[in-house]
This record gives C-alpha cells, sequence and structure tokens, in this order.
C-alpha cells in the first residue's frame, strides 16, 4: 500500500510532472487542433442528428447542441459560434451533409488523434501502435463522440419535461427553471464523464484499469464547467479583446475557450498518471513496459504465423525434435 501523501505534495507532483511534459504548449496545440475541428465535426453531427430526427419525428439533436454551445461560451464568441453552425445545419441541404460527413469526420479525427498524441506524453508511454491502428481508434472516439452527443441532447427533452413535474409535486413552482438547468448542468457532468473516462481508457498507448482512469474524468466533468463559468465572468467583466484583435476578437475568445478546455482535459490525465504511480508504481512500470513491448510482440506473432503458413513442417520439425 503506497504511503499516504499530503494533498500539497501531490499537488507538487502533478505540477511538476505537466511542467515536464510541457502541457501548457500541448493545451495550445489541441486548442488550435479543436477549433479546426469544430464545424467539420458539426457537419457530421448535423447530418447524424437529421437522420435521427427523421426517424424518431423529434427536433433535431444538432439545434440542441447549437443552443448548449452558445450557453457554455462566453457571450463574446457564443453569438460568432451559434452563426457559423446554424449557417452548416440550415444552409445545406441533407445530401450535401452527408456527402461532407465523410470528409467531416476525417478532420475532427485528426482533433482526437491530436488528444491521444497527448495523453500519450502525459502517461510516458510512446506511440507504437500502427498508424492504421492509431487512426482506428480515433474514428471510433470520434464516431462514439458524435453519437453520444446526438443521444445526450435527445436525452435533454425528457429533463425538461421531467424538472416541472418535479416542482409542482414538491410544491416549488417557482423554481421550474431552476431545475431545468440544474437537471441539465448533472446530465452534462454525466455525459462528459462517461465520454471523458472512455477518451481516458481508450486513447493513450497503455492499457490502464478502469479505476485509474475514473478521477481524472471525474475531475474534467466538474472542473470543464467551473473553468467555463470563471472564464466567461473574465471576458465579460475585464476582457476587452475588441480593442486589441478589432474584427477576430469572437475567434481568439473560442480560441482561448478551448485552450482552457484542453489545459484541463490534460492537467486531469497527469492527476490519474501521479494517483496510479502513487497507488501502484510496480504496475505503472509494468503497464509502460507492455506499452514498449506490445507492438514488437504482435509483429513477432506475425511473423511466426506467417513462417507457419509458408512451411508448415516447420512446426513439425521444431516440436519433433529429439529422440522418443
Amino acid at each position: 500500500m503506497a504511503p499516504a501523501v499530503s494533498p500539497l505534495e501531490f499537488g507538487r507532483d502533478v505540477a511538476r510532472q505537466s511542467l515536464h511534459d510541457d502541457i501548457v504548449g500541448m493545451s495550445a496545440e489541441l486548442a488550435y487542433r479543436f477549433f479546426l475541428a469544430l464545424f467539420p465535426f458539426f457537419i457530421f453531427l448535423a447530418a447524424l442528428g437529421g437522420f435521427v430526427a427523421t426517424q424518431f419525428e423529434v427536433e433535431n439533436p444538432a439545434e440542441q447542441a447549437v443552443r448548449l454551445i452558445g450557453d457554455a461560451l462566453p457571450e463574446e464568441g457564443a453569438a460568432f459560434v451559434e452563426e457559423q453552425l446554424r449557417n452548416i445545419i440550415d444552409n445545406q441541404s441533407r445530401g450535401q451533409l452527408f456527402g461532407g460527413a465523410l470528409l467531416a469526420i476525417i478532420f475532427a479525427t485528426g482533433g482526437t488523434n491530436a488528444v491521444i498524441k497527448a495523453l500519450n506524453r502525459a502517461y510516458g508511454v510512446k506511440e507504437k501502435r500502427a498508424f492504421w491502428r492509431r487512426y482506428l481508434v480515433g474514428l471510433v472516439l470520434t464516431v462514439s463522440a458524435g453519437a453520444g452527443s446526438v443521444l445526450a441532447f435527445m436525452l435533454f427533452v425528457p429533463f425538461r419535461i421531467l424538472a416541472p413535474a418535479l416542482a409542482d409535486a414538491l410544491g416549488v413552482e417557482t423554481l421550474r427553471g431552476p431545475m431545468v438547468n440544474v437537471l441539465a448542468v448533472a446530465a452534462s457532468i454525466v455525459i462528459v464523464f462517461g465520454a471523458v473516462t472512455l477518451l481516458f481508457r481508450l486513447g493513450p498507448n497503455i492499457r490502464l484499469p478502469i479505476r485509474a482512469v475514473v478521477p481524472g474524468a471525474a475531475l474534467f466533468g466538474v472542473g470543464w464547467l467551473v473553468a467555463t463559468f470563471l472564464f466567461g465572468i473574465y471576458v465579460s467583466e475585464f476582457g476587452d479583446y475588441a480593442s486589441t484583435y478589432g474584427i477576430l476578437a469572437n475567434v481568439v475568445i473560442v480560441m482561448i475557450w478551448f485552450y482552457v478546455l484542453a489545459f484541463v482535459l490534460l492537467a486531469s490525465a497527469e492527476v490519474n498518471v501521479a494517483l496510479h504511480e502513487r497507488r501502484d508504481p510496480r504496475d505503472m512500470a509494468a503497464r509502460r513496459q507492455e506499452a514498449e513491448d506490445g507492438d514488437e510482440s504482435t509483429l513477432d506473432s506475425v511473423r511466426q504465423a506467417t513462417r507457419r503458413l509458408a512451411d508448415p513442417d516447420e512446426d513439425e520439425q521444431g516440436s519433433g525434435a529429439g529422440p522418443t
């Protein structure tokens, strides 16, 4: 069992490792990648949401996603993003959306692969998976994010119906609006927690148990809301980006917001690493070594299987040696 450690000492460990892994610089790269992937991802989301809306006769979940992003962003950046995303949804035919969805997935997967690269650095492992395997993982995570987003925004409809009914049952009709917001925030935290758990579990080139990724996912589930709230206050009360960046102010605000989210994400991964190394340093070292040797072992197995196919008698000669 690992010795007890004070929160201050643990914080120093996380900060020291974060500086070593340069999460400040990696967050800047991810912010750029997120911005490039945002609109292609919404092309894919709009296509998927339109299909779901048609099949189930509900409002397009992509519309709800636009509103949620508008609520999450500071006011100055929300109008810019909402306008662009609504243009994507409203000004393209369904055929064009589905036609562009494939290309959009490719671009959005590039953003996911950038996250995988950053997580590998945080976990102290090198990317040794084959290109196709790494890209497949990124593709699965990207498509899962799109499907999860559609499902999440479809679930907001029952929440909006449930909250007023709950308020009436409790005799607090005046709290209808706040209860809708509370349920929506709670649902957002749960959905984000599940998505980040999946990302931390499958993304980096290291096999970690679920218990080793849950703390960081929970931290991010709450941290991104707190960080967005504080950033919104800063922008509305103290930030004056228009005087510095002019017409690019809204773009800069969105980029900084992405930077904050990327920093919280990578810091959460660093917390996972520090906790697991404190809890079981031998297991962490063994898993890192397994990640280093994984592809070599797989390659050896493929070579042996190829030799057996080429020369079926090789196994018999090898195994039949020796006196009887």
